[in-house]
C-alpha cells in the first residue's frame, strides 16, 4: 500500500528533519510528570447530536443527500419542522468525521472553482481531493494516537499537558509580548482559531512528529561505506570530463563578400562574439556560434573538430585567444577558445549530498512500512465509501444545481 505523500510526509520532513533549521523535536523528557493534576485532552471528543423523541437511541435520518436531519426533542416547535445537524461520514479510531468540519478549509475554494470549472472537472478534482485528505488524516490520527498509546502511563497524562501548557506560554511569548489577550487576538487574526483550538492542533502535531522522529527517523543510518560506494557508483557524476567551449564562425568559401566583411571587422577590433552573432556566420548566430565539447585527458590532445586543420589550430589557443581564417572543407572557420570548464568534486565534498539522498531515501521506505502497519491494526471507516459520501455532500452545497430537464 502507497503512503500518501500530503500532511504526514510534510510532518516529517519539516518537524524531523536531520538538522532542519528553525524546528525542534520532543524527546520524551518533555513529557516528565509535575505536580500538575488532571488529563490531558489533545484533540475535543465528537458532539453527539439530538437524541431521537423519548431521550434515547440514534438521531432519525431522513435523507443523507440533504445532509442529516432528524425530528427534534420535546421542546422543538410545535409543527415538527426538522432541524438540520452536520453530517456524518464514518469515524477514525473513534473519532466521528462530520462534513463541515471536513470541508471548513476548502469550502470557499471549492464554492469557487464550481463556478468555473467543467461540472465532471470539479467532481473529478474533489474527489481526489477528499481521498487524499482522508488518508492524510487517517495517518495523522493513527500517528497521534499511537504517540500517546507509547509513552509511559505515569506521563502519559500530567506530561501530555505540560507540553500544552508550554505550547501555550510560547505562543503567549511569540503572539502577544507576554499577554494572553493581546496572543489569543493575533492569533484569531492570523489563523481563525482561539488559543485552545491552537494548542490542540500544536499538541497533535508534536506529537506526530515525537512518533515519527522515534519510530521512523532514528531507524535510519546511512554507513561511510554505504557513502563510499554510491561515490564511486556515481563518479562520473561529480567529476564528468571537462568540457572546451568554443566561438565559431564559419562561412562558405562561396560568400566572398561576408569573408571580407569579417576578416575587415576583426582586423579593426570588432568583437569575436559579436561577430558571431551576425547573420553572415553560418554556424547558429542565433546562440552566438558558441560550439562545446567534453574532452578527456590534457586539452592540447583533444579532438573538437572533424576539421583536422580547424581542431589543430583549436588545440593551441588559450582562453580568449581566436585562430583564423582556417580553410577546409568547402568553409572558412575563425574559432575562439571561450572557456576550459572542469568540475572535480572530491568525496569529502560530496558526502553530505550523498548522505542526504540517501538518508531521504531510506526514510521514505520506513515511512511507509510503518504507516502501512498502523493502518492494518487502525478502525476507521471505509475509505472509498467515506469519500462517496462526502463527494456527494460537497456536490450538493457547492455545485450550482442542474437546470430542470427540458429547460
Amino acid at each position: 500500500m502507497m503512503v500518501s505523500a500530503g500532511a504526514v510526509a510534510g510532518l516529517l520532513l519539516n518537524g524531523c528533519g536531520a538538522g532542519a533549521p528553525g524546528t525542534r523535536v520532543l524527546h520524551a523528557s518533555e513529557f516528565a510528570s509535575s505536580d500538575a493534576q488532571g488529563a490531558a485532552v489533545l484533540s475535543p471528543a465528537p458532539i453527539p447530536g439530538p437524541e431521537a423523541p423519548g431521550g434515547g437511541g440514534p438521531p432519525r435520518v431522513i435523507s443523507l443527500s440533504e445532509a442529516t436531519r432528524e425530528e427534534p426533542g420535546p421542546t422543538a416547535p410545535a409543527d415538527d419542522a426538522p432541524v438540520l445537524v452536520d453530517a456524518k461520514v464514518g469515524d477514525i479510531n473513534g473519532r466521528a468525521v462530520y462534513a463541515s468540519k471536513f470541508f471548513a478549509d476548502m469550502e470557499d475554494r471549492l464554492r469557487a472553482e464550481a463556478r468555473t470549472k467543467p461540472r465532471e472537472r470539479w467532481l473529478e478534482d474533489t474527489e481526489r481531493e477528499i481521498a487524499r485528505k482522508l488518508n492524510d488524516q487517517i495517518q495523522e490520527e493513527l500517528l497521534r494516537a499511537e504517540a500517546i498509546a507509547s509513552l509511559p502511563e505515569a506521563q502519559r497524562e500530567v506530561g501530555i499537558r505540560n507540553m500544552l501548557d508550554s505550547l501555550r506560554q510560547e505562543r503567549v511569548r511569540k503572539g502577544g509580548g507576554g499577554s494572553a489577550a493581546e496572543a489569543e487576538r493575533t492569533l484569531r487574526d492570523e489563523t481563525g482559531m482561539d488559543m485552545d483550538a491552537y494548542v490542540r492542533r500544536q499538541g497533535d502535531r508534536e506529537l506526530i512528529r515525537y512518533q515519527l522522529h522515534k519510530r521512523v527517523q532514528s531507524r535510519v543510518h546511512i554507513s561511510w561505506r554505504e557513502i563510499q560506494q554510491e561515490f564511486e557508483r556515481r563518479y562520473g557524476e561529480f567529476n564528468p570530463a571537462p568540457t572546451a567551449r568554443f566561438v565559431w564562425i564559419r562561412v562558405r568559401d562561396t560568400r566572398a563578400d561576408d569573408i571580407a566583411f569579417i576578416e575587415s571587422e576583426l582586423a579593426a577590433g570588432t568583437s569575436f562574439r559579436d561577430l558571431a552573432a551576425l547573420p553572415a556566420n553560418g554556424y547558429q548566430p542565433d546562440k552566438g556560434g558558441v560550439y562545446e565539447r567534453q574532452f578527456e585527458g590534457d586539452f592540447s590532445g583533444g579532438k573538437f573538430f572533424v576539421s583536422e586543420a580547424l581542431n589543430a589550430a583549436a588545440v593551441t589557443l588559450s582562453p580568449g585567444a581566436w585562430a583564423g581564417p582556417i580553410r577546409a572543407d568547402g568553409f572558412v572557420s575563425w574559432v575562439m577558445l571561450a572557456s576550459v570548464e572542469r568540475v572535480s568534486t572530491p568525496l569529502y565534498d560530496a558526502q553530505l549530498l550523498i548522505q542526504r539522498e540517501r538518508f531521504d531515501q531510506q526514510r521514505d521506505i520506513e515511512l511507509e512500512e510503518y504507516i502501512t502497519r498502523l493502518r492494518e491494526r487502525g478502525s476507521f471507516s471505509d475509505v472509498s465509501d467515506m469519500t462517496r459520501r462526502l463527494l456527494q455532500i460537497a456536490a450538493e452545497r457547492y455545485l450550482p444545481p442542474l437546470p430542470p430537464p427540458g429547460a
